[in-house]
């Protein structure tokens, strides 16, 4: 892989990490999808070309730098999905309550979920 192609890529991945945090930012949902798709093939393609340890032995510190800063911003930027995901996850709750499902309903037919029955009746235990 030569330099110049080398900073082409970086610059590509850089541009393309940027503008899925934008999009991230700005709430623009319906661009998210597409460019987090192409972050991921853009980096799947550019870590296929880094596999060989020569690769990552020729590159400059300032390569290695940025590589560096976009390995430490991938992290950021997936628990900032995450975050997006629940805020979506709540509103739909409160919006479409019907949509949510609880994980421990009430069960009507068996005695889990349910309260203790009271018979009226005392029982006596005798060793």
């Amino acid at each position: 892989m030569s330099d110049e192609s080398t900073q082409l890529r970086f610059t590509a991945l850089e541009q393309q990490f940027g503008a899925v945090a934008s999009a991230l930012r700005d709430g623009d949902i319906s661009q998210l999808e597409s460019l987090s798709t192409q972050l991921q093939q853009m980096t799947v393609e550019f870590a296929r070309d880094l596999e060989g340890f020569s690769a990552l032995a020729s590159m400059s510190s300032t390569q290695l730098r940025r590589i560096k800063a976009l390995s430490q911003g991938f992290p950021v930027l997936r628990e900032s999905l995450l975050r997006r995901q629940a805020l979506v996850d709540q509103a739909l709750r409160v919006a479409v309550p019907a949509t949510h499902s609880q994980t421990y309903a009430a069960s009507k037919t068996g005695p889990y979920g349910a309260g203790p029955k009271a018979s009226g009746r005392i029982q006596s235990f005798t060793a």
